[in-house]
C-alpha cells in the first residue's frame, strides 16, 4: 500500500516499519476487526517508530507531549495521497496472501 500512497502524493512519505511485523501489530491494531470482518484491507498509518516518542501507551501520554505541527505537516502530505486512492475507478489495493 505504501507504494500506490506515495505515488498519489509524489513523495516518499509511507514506508514500512520492521517492528511492526515482529511485535504483530496489525493483529494488535484496532483495524484488525475489519479486517476479520470485511476481509478488505485496512491499514495503519502512523508515524511512530519505537525511537521518537517515549509516550506511546503510556500512562503519561498526554496531548502536552504530543507533536502537532508535525501531525499536521504530516496529514497535509497524506490528503493528496488518500483522495488519489479514494477517487482510483479501479479496486487498486487487493489483498494478498503475503
Amino acid at each position: 500500500m505504501a507504494e500506490k500512497l506515495n505515488s498519489y502524493a509524489n513523495a516518499e512519505i509511507i514506508g514500512f516499519l520492521p517492528k511492526a511485523k515482529e511485535f504483530n501489530l496489525f493483529k494488535r491494531s484496532d483495524n484488525y476487526p475489519f479486517y476479520k470482518s470485511f476481509q478488505i484491507p485496512a491499514q495503519a498509518i502512523s508515524t511512530f517508530d519505537f525511537t521518537n516518542f517515549d509516550f506511546y501507551h503510556h500512562v503519561d501520554d498526554e496531548t502536552e507531549n504530543m507533536d502537532f505541527k508535525h501531525m499536521t505537516n504530516f496529514i497535509n502530505k497524506m490528503i493528496p495521497a488518500l483522495e488519489g486512492m479514494i477517487n482510483a475507478s479501479t479496486k487498486e489495493i487487493k489483498l494478498t496472501n503475503e
